[in-house]
């Protein structure tokens, strides 16, 4: 739906295909051999584009990006999902636009670093709850349950490799698990 690559016309009306996206400046990099607006793909070079620094929409991977594009460099006709739901306008102005920076002026002198501090959710923790009393052996419950189990336990590491599982036994003599 938004490729890599869409076509314009120069003024000659002259075939050009385009990367979809903005930047302060043209972007070097490399396309697949045959390809067309759907199927190609851009890949921009790291080493060649020192000077580019937006947008952080478009070349996050790039190691000077430091900004989005603006209403200079925006390209309004890219298809882009952006460009879609925002009609056309570039970042900056739809960040400046809102409420939280309509009376934000431009600081004069470089403000420090910021830091983020990134946040996980820390692991799962289950436990297992076994009732290893009189009445549960002798209905040869665990002959039946452990496989099982294991193949519980076996399918949760899997899926979830840092959940923290406990296992605990009440109501018999046996110390073995």
């Amino acid at each position: 739906m938004y490729p890599h690559f869409y076509t314009t016309y120069r003024g000659n009306w002259t075939k050009e295909m385009r990367p979809t996206g903005c930047s302060n400046q043209p972007v070097l990099g490399t396309t697949p051999r045959n390809c067309n607006d759907n199927t190609c793909k851009f890949f921009p070079s790291v080493a060649d584009n020192g000077n580019v620094t937006s947008s952080l929409m478009y070349l996050r991977n790039l190691p000077n990006i430091t900004h989005f594009c603006d209403s200079k460099t925006h390209v309004k006709q890219a298809p882009t999902k952006h460009n879609v739901l925002c009609n056309g306008k570039d970042v900056d102005s739809i960040i400046s636009a809102n409420d939280d920076f309509k009376d934000v002026f431009e600081v004069a002198a470089p403000v420090g670093d910021t830091e983020f501090e990134i946040l996980r959710a820390s692991s799962r923790r289950v436990v297992f709850a076994l009732d290893r009393s009189n009445a549960t052996s002798e209905q040869n419950v665990w002959s039946a349950l452990g496989p099982r189990l294991y193949a519980l336990l076996h399918v949760l590491n899997r899926t979830e490799p840092n959940m923290e599982i406990g296992l605990v036994e009440f109501g018999g003599d046996k110390t073995e698990t």
